[in-house]
């Protein structure tokens, strides 16, 4: 253990948990405690596998089932079946915290966020030696308000206001939920809490309005593309060039779901005098780049795409000829005054912006987000927002969208896909049903091979998207579990998720 690590509020609890050495361990964490990221990527180096309580059917599956090391948790103690109270060690993370604050009312202290615990445990320490007896609830609220910082409480009320807008938003009937409001507002909160070591209880917030987004999905997602008005990544090319004869830039983010969509807003609002206008698209399932990113470029379907004799594949390689051929055969746009490029950021283009001026249409794709996605084992969202600033500050995007905008190009971000933190599910199969980085997702044509594998998977939805996809058929996850092994974690995509799925569509306005 690091000495950051042993200078902290969380030493104790994390050290009390780890030493029994046993494989499986029980953990009531009705404040989620655990959720902390900096606990909980100490506790998964020696337990990959949290898994929260959900039935007791589910529970007891797990278990038989288990062969590796996993603390399961669970909001009360009750919810623990009896029998299983005398097999197992149970620790209550509420009477670890009393231990740590024994002096303090903890009460008090549970009513703040945990990024400030450290501020209050290390002015605690200091003075604890001092403190003859208990402090009053009214002496430990006044003792901590002193610690906090000044903007803190401003913070916290954006946070709880996108809170209670994304709850209101999914109250709805499922046909009437407005999901890019929903996955903007997602975005925006999750932003937040990444970026400024906020740490709040999400988990039951996403948790619903994914279960409701499934649901969408089932019923309503293969509609979109008979709207040909629609906010659908195939409808993306038709929503811009069908507008007006006007020059258009398509830069699409691979990879940019609307938190990350926050990074790349912060840079530019430092560097140009911009406005957004914001809106959302879906994103072709599986939301992977091969069958979403072709979608865009070619202003049509997978299934369409299929059956296009200008290529022999659907691949991210092409895309150029899509884009053009699209553009050419659709709105009269000559190949030649066609630029499309596919590199990791604006730095990688090669010649004068100026030169730009010779083109009507301009196509690129930026893979820096997909690349720092993929880039290594445990990515978390936070390291990857950090990833990206460090990169953008680098760059010379604010440049290029400057000489477009100069060039009188209207200019539209999009995306192929998002992503989401995910879990092995530990069922590994074969490489030629799934992609590498994309691991939400099966795809075949033999129906009763992804049924089999469905039936070992929980959070998972067999389903056939015939006028979109085509004859295959997917096997989509949710939740936050991917395929692979129990000790594996990662960013991902493929699946179905509102983090994955509705993107952004955003026009850059000169200001």
């Amino acid at each position: 253990m690091n000495l950051i690590i042993q200078n902290s509020w969380y030493t104790e609890i994390v050290q009390n948990i780890l030493k029994p050495e046993v494989d499986i361990v029980f953990i009531v964490d009705k404040i989620q405690i655990l959720e902390f990221p900096l606990i909980k990527e100490e506790i998964e180096k020696d337990y990959p596998i949290l898994k929260h309580f959900k039935s007791e059917l589910e529970l007891r599956l797990h278990l038989k089932k288990n062969k590796g090391k996993i603390i399961v948790i669970f909001k009360s103690e009750k919810e623990i079946p009896y029998d299983l109270m005398s097999k197992f060690i149970i620790f209550n993370v509420r009477h670890m915290l009393k231990e740590v604050f024994n002096k303090l009312d903890c009460e008090e202290i549970f009513k703040f966020p945990k990024e400030i615990y450290q501020k209050i445990f290390e002015n605690y320490n200091k003075m604890k030696d001092s403190l003859f007896e208990k402090m009053s609830k009214a002496d430990t609220q006044k003792f901590i308000e002193n610690i906090v910082p000044d903007d803190f409480f401003q913070k916290r009320n954006n946070l709880n206001d996108l809170k209670s807008k994304i709850k209101n938003l999914i109250k709805k009937d499922i046909k009437y939920i407005d999901w890019g409001k929903v996955s903007k507002d997602l975005g925006e909160l999750l932003y937040y809490i990444d970026t400024f070591n906020v740490n709040d209880d999400v988990i039951g917030l996403k948790s619903e309005l994914n279960n409701k987004f499934l649901i969408y999905i089932k019923e309503e997602y293969e509609n979109l593309i008979y709207d040909t008005k629609s906010h659908i990544n195939s409808n993306l090319i038709r929503l811009i060039f069908g507008k007006d004869k006007k020059r258009n830039a398509i830069i699409c983010f691979d990879c940019m779901g609307f938190e990350e969509w926050y990074v790349i807003k912060e840079f530019l609002d430092s560097r140009n005098g911009l406005d957004f206008k914001v809106g959302y698209s879906f994103s072709i399932l599986p939301s992977e780049t091969k069958y979403s990113s072709s979608a865009i470029f070619a202003g049509m379907v997978p299934k369409d795409i299929k059956e296009l004799e200008v290529i022999n594949q659907i691949h991210w390689k092409n895309e150029e000829r899509l884009f053009k051929y699209a553009l050419s055969t659709q709105y009269e746009i000559d190949k030649s005054e066609i630029y499309f490029k596919r590199c990791l950021i604006s730095n990688d283009i090669d010649f004068s912006f100026d030169n730009f001026k010779d083109y009507n249409a301009i196509g690129l794709v930026f893979s820096l987000i997909d690349d720092i996605t993929h880039s290594r084992r445990r990515m978390s969202k936070k390291l990857l927002l950090k990833n990206i600033k460090i990169e953008l500050e680098d760059s010379n995007l604010d440049d290029l969208i400057r000489n477009l905008l100069k060039q009188d190009f209207n200019i539209y971000f999009v995306s192929d896909h998002g992503n989401i933190f995910s879990y092995g599910n530990g069922i590994n199969v074969s490489r030629d049903l799934f992609d590498s980085k994309a691991k939400r997702y099966l795809i075949s044509n033999d129906e009763i091979l992804l049924s089999e594998i469905e039936r070992e998977i929980m959070d998972s939805l067999l389903i056939q998207f015939k006028n979109i996809i085509g004859n295959d058929f997917l096997l989509l996850l949710f939740s936050d579990v991917m395929f692979g092994s129990k000790n594996e974690s990662s960013l991902t995509h493929g699946g179905i998720s509102v983090e994955e799925v509705v993107v952004p569509f955003i026009k850059v306005i000169k200001n």
